[in-house]
């Protein structure tokens, strides 16, 4: 596999990933106004506290071993290690199915046991309990998407996640509207379709294998267990730089003034979900392939390649939604959640920065680092935890929006100083600045574009903005405009 072909897989399945979320976004963005106008502030902050305490527990009942399902998968292939598919997947399925039903079964007592004063609402302890089931359902779907990503059935699998998305926002709607307008009536809907999706799921991952009990391999599951281990440290700082603030702003400030921060952090995440996450699923099954079939100087050169073309979309993403991010959040939430608009910039510039770890970790990931991984996003999620005790009181939610900047921003650079010791993935400087600069130009036009529609003036951004930046990356880089000749000619002579 050369760079060339490379890249051009990773671009395939980062058009099907980003496709994708684009679909899966677009419920979000119906979904994100109905929620906010028909719950109350105070009820979409608690909606926003038991979402992230789920992810939270699914993070630790995973026990990391979506990480290896990826990384074992091309091994068990090839019978590398002495494993084979049978085994990797009866491994893979039972041993994910009895550690989620271990961990949804302690969360239920813990619930019960635990005394109505912890949770600093009455209605937080029922919800806990009604919503518990959802922990084993989104443990056995990472297993099933994750072994569609090993064996990069990007299209299926994407597929698959659009059709549960609008399923889950029809339930909500018509259970919201005309059987039961509460956060209770609004969880039923969601178990009963996540169940129904993860069941079809299971039966598309696991047609034609033949899964066998007597296959199930412990020594597997061990080797598993002690690369995935590790990376639920990773896995759990990622989801403690996500939900540590909300408990802290919970405690400080109060539900209404979560779900106001709420509302504007899910904003910038929608754009996460298109931008970051369709790379993390793209990127690590190609360059562990190439790893093994090309070595390192392909690797290096495929990873740096993808990084120029990363950094080239994320400045203007961190540029356009600090302009387009107020004005669209008091559009889709209404004026009620207006004041959330002030950490938009902090939060979206923080995701961008972390998107860059899927680069700066390659050689921790192929090199199955996952103590190293640990140690680096466990220091990030402490500082992030210290950091929001400290501003939120003094700050607010702009106090808890800062701290996750800085603790992204650390995140990302330890992984570069460690990992370079084992891949070397070099930033390209004069690009950043380039594209840098681009992004600027288009933010000081764009922020002066103001009309007496909101509505207006947000198309007349977005694509005014568009054509800015990309009238200024061409002109600054030559590499863009090669590129873009390549695609003319090739255009001209299909």
């Amino acid at each position: 596999m050369t760079e060339t072909s490379g890249l051009g897989k990773l671009l395939m399945h980062l058009k099907n990933y980003s496709l994708g979320s684009i679909l899966v976004t677009g419920a979000g963005l119906i979904s994100f106004p109905i929620f906010t106008r028909l719950l109350s502030t105070d009820e979409y902050g608690l909606l926003s506290l038991i979402a992230v305490t789920i992810t939270f527990l699914v993070a630790i009942g995973k026990l990391g071993l979506q990480n290896p399902i990826v990384r074992f998968y091309s091994d068990a292939e090839s019978e590398k290690d002495g494993w084979n598919l049978d085994k990797f997947y009866a491994t893979v399925v039972y041993g994910m199915l009895g550690i989620g039903t271990i961990a949804t079964l302690i969360w239920l007592l813990v619930v019960y046991v635990s005394p109505d004063s912890w949770w600093n609402d009455p209605r937080l302890k029922v919800l806990f309990t009604v919503t518990a089931i959802l922990v084993i359902v989104r443990i056995m779907e990472s297993a099933f998407a994750n072994i569609f990503r090993a064996r990069q059935l990007s299209k299926r699998l994407v597929i698959y996640r659009v059709i549960r998305k609008y399923s889950i926002l029809t339930g909500i709607v018509i259970t919201l509207y005309f059987i039961s307008r509460d956060l209770i009536g609004l969880y039923v809907a969601t178990i009963i379709v996540e169940l129904s999706a993860v069941l079809i799921l299971s039966a598309l991952v696991l047609r034609n294998v033949k899964l066998s009990i007597k296959e199930f391999s412990p020594a597997l599951l061990k080797q598993m267990l002690i690369f995935g281990i590790p990376l639920v440290g990773y896995e759990l700082a990622w989801t403690l730089l996500n939900i540590g603030d909300r408990y802290l702003i919970q405690a400080y400030l109060g539900a209404s003034e979560l779900g106001v921060y709420a509302a504007a952090y899910s904003l910038c995440d929608y754009v996460r979900i298109i931008v970051i996450m369709s790379l993390y699923q793209a990127l690590p099954p190609i360059y562990i392939r190439m790893w093994n079939k090309k070595g390192e100087a392909a690797t290096r050169a495929f990873v740096e390649k993808s990084l120029y073309f990363y950094i080239l979309i994320g400045f203007p993403v961190i540029a356009g939604l600090s302009v387009v991010g107020p004005g669209l959040l008091t559009l889709l939430a209404s004026e009620k959640y207006s004041s959330g608009a002030v950490i938009i910039p902090y939060v979206i510039a923080g995701m961008v920065i972390n998107g860059s770890v899927a680069f700066f970790s390659a050689g921790l990931y192929i090199h199955k680092k996952g103590k190293i991984l640990m140690l680096l996003t466990l220091l990030s999620a402490v500082v992030n935890v210290i950091l929001n005790i400290i501003l939120i009181p003094e700050y607010g939610i702009t106090g808890a929006a800062i701290a996750t900047l800085v603790s992204y921003v650390l995140l990302a650079t330890s992984n570069k100083m460690v990992s370079s010791k084992i891949l070397n993935i070099k930033i390209p400087w004069i690009p950043v600045f380039k594209f840098g600069f681009s992004a600027i130009l288009m933010y000081i036009a764009i922020i002066q574009i103001v009309t007496s529609s909101p509505f207006f003036t947000l198309i007349l951004q977005i694509f005014l903005g568009g054509i800015i930046y990309a009238v200024a990356v061409f002109s600054v880089d030559t590499q863009i405009r090669n590129i873009a000749r390549d695609y003319l000619y090739k255009f001209r002579n299909r």
